[in-house]
């Protein structure tokens, strides 16, 4: 086997290692996409435990990105080789395929589960809204309250004597 053809097996594995490093982020963030639901239609759940869920998932769409630029990159580096040998990699070609399939099946998964926690991000943001508005009333007839029996004059009874 020569040099270029040795380079050219560990490009298709890095290849093959990085889809499947793919697949394992978008199951994680499949899982997030999980556990973002249940904080969502969860009454207690508090927005700090939804904002450390939004920072989880943004580091490993970070990581996504990362992944896709290196695999594009070394993808049209090898690409032609590819080509030329397909027989040569049939296998490998395959193996690919199916990742490339099931990143793609994960991505499908990962967008429905996007949109269904933004329906229940909507209205969860709308019962936390209706209730500071509650609350913004409430607080509006207290302090009313207040301003009103503040200007009414407490007149001492009339019907007691003050002397002592």
């Amino acid at each position: 086997m020569t040099d270029e053809q040795r380079d050219m097996q560990n490009y298709v594995k890095i290849l093959e290692e990085s889809l499947e490093k793919k697949v394992a982020v978008l199951e994680q963030i499949s899982l997030e996409n999980g556990v973002q639901a249940q904080i969502l239609t969860d009454p207690a759940a508090g927005p700090d435990e939804f904002q450390d869920n939004i920072e989880r998932k943004e580091n490993l769409i970070s990581q996504i990105q990362s992944l896709d630029d290196g695999f594009e990159a070394l993808f049209d580096r090898v690409k032609l080789q590819l080509e030329k040998d397909r027989d040569q990699y049939r296998e490998d070609i395959e193996r690919m395929k199916e990742l490339v399939r099931r990143v793609t099946e994960l991505g499908v998964k990962v967008r429905d589960q996007e949109q269904q926690n933004f329906k229940l991000a909507e209205r969860k943001f709308a019962n936390v809204r209706g209730q500071a508005q509650k609350v913004r009333r409430s607080e509006r007839a207290v302090t009313q309250y207040y301003q009103t029996m503040g200007k009414l004059d407490f007149t001492n009874p009339q019907f007691f004597d003050n002397q002592k």
